[in-house]
């Protein structure tokens, strides 16, 4: 039977997260065997040019997804793919809500921006990093006993100015497209940093 010091010794790992402070996002993390390794990396993350570099060539230690497309700017679209790849659920509004993505993500002007979902909501941002801005197009997919509608409105609290009111998951994708501004591409940031 191994003591426990020579249990200790096998299972010993730090984890090394690589983080962007002003953003909280975590570039990269790994489980680092060794103290000297740790230190190679924090040396070599400090004193580079590109931490990128240091990344992609460094074994231990590997891209997070978000921070990837943070560093490459690929935030918004990284958002799109995360939703186009989930798994459909069981709940009726699963589907309709996986249907209404695919739609939206066709429409080069919802593209732009980045899109979330809560309670089978689709909502549209212009910005990359919670909390959302809440001026983009809002769909509510809802079941009745004629089963799925989707209710687009111009913006999250704008429920009482309904744009469109429809059973099919495109249709409500164009309205939704037709709410948005002509070029207002998602920026990166919070609320705050995407007003104007």
């Amino acid at each position: 039977m191994a003591r426990l010091d020579e249990v200790a010794t096998l299972e010993r790992a730090f984890h090394v997260r690589l983080l962007a402070a002003v953003h909280t996002v975590e570039f990269a993390d790994g489980w680092v065997p060794e103290l000297d390794d740790v230190s190679r990396i924090v040396a070599a993350v400090t004193g580079a040019d590109d931490v990128r570099d240091v990344i992609d060539r460094e074994p231990l230690i590997a891209w997070s997804i978000d921070g990837k497309a943070f560093l490459f700017g690929d935030e918004a679209e990284w958002h799109w793919q995360d939703l186009l790849r989930r798994p459909v659920g069981e709940h009726p509004l699963d589907a309709a809500q996986a249907q209404l993505i695919r739609a939206c993500a066709e429409q080069p002007t919802l593209r732009q921006l980045l899109p979330y979902t809560s309670h089978w909501h689709v909502c549209f941002s212009r910005c990359t990093r919670y909390p959302f801005t809440d001026e983009g197009p809002f769909i509510e997919p809802s079941a009745d006993h004629d089963g799925v509608a989707y209710v687009v409105t111009a913006t999250v609290h704008s429920a009482s100015s309904t744009a469109l009111r429809t059973r099919d998951p495109l249709s409500a994708a164009l309205a939704a497209a037709s709410l948005v501004p002509p070029n207002r591409p998602a920026i990166r940031g919070h609320a705050g940093a995407c007003d104007g």
